[in-house]
């Protein structure tokens, strides 16, 4: 019995290891074992994400070319070696025909049929290559881009509008027109970034959080021709600090990061 008990001790172990529970610090994996598979595969099961076995298998080919840069198990985030001009020189160099998903893709891929939002005609500029995806990428054909522009179509706020306050109460106006609903446990999480060249905001980044335990799971893919990636979070606000850093710049006057079209930080730069 003692014997069978240690036994079960040790597999759990192994699982907080693989799924990166043990820390409070960030952690990260980009997908390149078995082990932290099994761990996006065992979240996909808890909170109704779709068509991870095609997920995995993209993403087996992306990390083919990376060498020493697919990191077998979840590592610190500060010291994760991410370098995405090697990744997309050495993916395109060897895949040049590959057709790969960008993260809003993603998104809706995995978790669109748990979504359901105001259908919408596409609407400005940033959605043109995904528009273009949607009508000749195989991969995404379930996908109904009505749905996928109501969710993602850029945010214009009236100029006029000045105050920070005002500004934040309109944007968040907008994203109740969408009449969001999310019909399962995972969170989006939204990043948007404002063009004040042309007066909009636009989703720049996105992906699914999914709290389990103790711990909090983000779910992305970086960019196209880039790794698909997991990390494990020891709260929402390290992930807001995390997409911040990641996404704020000197030339992105305002960011905004959304929580299922609830704002959940607003930085005015």
């Amino acid at each position: 019995m003692k014997k069978v008990i240690y036994f079960l001790l040790g597999v759990m172990v192994l699982t907080l290891v693989a799924c990166g529970g043990r820390k409070n610090q960030a952690l990260v994996t980009n997908l390149g074992s078995p082990k932290t598979n099994h761990c996006l595969q065992d979240l996909g099961e808890k909170f109704g994400l779709r068509d991870l076995d095609q997920i995995l298998e993209a993403s087996e080919t992306i990390n083919s070319t990376n060498g020493d840069r697919v990191y077998p198990s979840f590592v610190p985030l500060d010291q994760a070696p991410y370098d995405p001009f090697s990744f997309n020189s050495d993916f395109l160099k060897d895949h040049p025909d590959f057709q790969d998903i960008n993260c809003r893709e993603t998104l809706m891929k995995v978790y669109g049929h748990a979504l359901e939002v105001k259908g919408a005609d596409f609407q400005g500029t940033f959605l043109a290559f995904d528009q273009e995806d949607l009508a000749k990428n195989p991969a995404l054909n379930k996908i109904d881009s009505r749905t996928y522009a109501g969710l993602f179509n850029e945010i214009a706020l009236d100029q006029k509008v000045q105050s920070p306050e005002d500004r934040k109460k309109a944007f968040q106006e907008a994203l109740d027109a969408k009449n969001f609903k999310n019909h399962n446990k995972a969170k989006t999480i939204m990043v948007y970034l404002e063009d004040p060249d042309q007066g909009v905001y636009f989703v720049g980044h996105c992906g699914l959080l999914m709290e389990d335990g103790d711990r909090y799971y983000f779910f992305e893919k970086r960019a196209i021709n880039e790794p698909y990636s997991l990390l494990s979070l020891k709260s929402k606000d390290q992930l807001v600090h995390i997409l911040e850093d990641r996404y704020g710049a000197e030339d992105i006057p305002s960011l905004v990061i959304t929580e299922d079209m609830e704002v959940l930080a607003w930085d005015q730069g």
